[in-house]
């Protein structure tokens, strides 16, 4: 599998010759730098403010009646723009940002150069568009990314707790068995343990933390439970999922959050692909050489 196919493997076929003008779009969270060019030269460079709505009103002055289609890369601005430009028929990719080539030796890096690179790189159907996920994909994700992140401020708790005791002497109480080395009777010890002044007020405060984030990530499950049930196909791909052995309810939605539409897999290749968890390969010859995996893919997956 190809270094592209690993980033993008739910991708879009675009064809160059089907279109007039090649939008590149150079986004930030204040402005977008465009450029336009058709087949034989660059036509229009300019700076907008970023409002999809500007932007269309500009090609549809300037490019009447002409077959446009846009690409930005990937980034903090999300996929609202692309939803806008869609919206309003004009297709739209969205490259992964490693995946755009670049000349050799180039120093002069601006806004402008890069909406420009991107115009040529379309027109010359260099670039392959990323899977831009179904708007109710992308809910599920900030629904899971939400519970994650507290629960990993759960267990940082945890741990700055049992540090806190370690540096003052004092043992930590804990019931037999590791299960329960959180229970609600240890939380209640630790409220009452014997201790100075300042690290009762720290171990309060950690204890505060660890009741927080625990009903934060309970409230956010339930939340997921919810918003997938209520969705036939999001209920669908987590029963099939759930049917595996050793896939319970929590990694089944971080499954069907990052994969998106199962119908848009067509083997198990793309999966590890997507994830990033192809293995690195320089080889030459009858010499094969691989290495660790890529990472090449959803981050938080190949890192999870």
């Amino acid at each position: 599998m190809t270094v592209q196919a690993q980033v993008a493997v739910y991708s879009q076929v675009f064809v160059p010759r089907e279109y007039d003008v090649f939008g590149g779009l150079d986004v930030d969270h204040h402005s977008i730098a465009a450029t336009f060019t058709d087949h034989q030269r660059l036509m229009q460079s300019l700076r907008l403010p970023y409002s999809a709505g500007q932007l269309l009103n500009y090609v549809g002055k300037h490019f009447p009646g002409q077959r446009l289609v846009f690409v930005y890369e990937a980034g903090p601005t999300g996929f609202g723009l692309y939803d806008e430009l869609e919206a309003a028929g004009y297709p739209c990719l969205v490259v992964a940002p490693p995946m755009v080539p670049r000349a050799p030796g180039q120093r002069v890096k601006t806004n402008r150069l890069d909406s420009r690179k991107l115009s040529t790189a379309l027109r010359g159907g260099e670039l392959k568009s990323i899977h831009v996920p179904a708007p109710k994909y992308r809910e599920l994700r900030h629904l899971v990314q939400l519970r994650d992140t507290h629960v990993q401020q759960l267990n940082a708790t945890k741990c700055r707790t049992k540090a806190l005791l370690l540096y003052e002497g004092i043992a930590f109480p804990s019931d037999e068995g590791k299960e329960k080395q959180w229970s609600q009777q240890v939380v209640n010890e630790l409220l009452d343990l014997p201790c100075s002044e300042s690290v009762r007020f720290k171990l309060d405060q950690l204890i505060g933390t660890l009741h927080f984030n625990f009903n934060s990530a309970a409230a956010e499950q339930k939340q997921i439970r919810h918003f997938c049930q209520k969705d036939p196909e999001l209920r669908q791909s987590l029963a099939w999922l759930k049917s595996l052995p050793g896939i319970g309810e929590i990694i089944a939605t971080h499954l069907v959050a990052r994969l998106g539409d199962p119908t848009l897999i067509t083997n198990v290749r793309q999966i590890a692909g997507f994830l990033g968890l192809v293995s690195s390969e320089h080889s030459t010859g009858d010499k094969q050489n691989r290495g660790e995996i890529t990472r090449a893919g959803a981050a938080a997956c190949a890192t999870s």
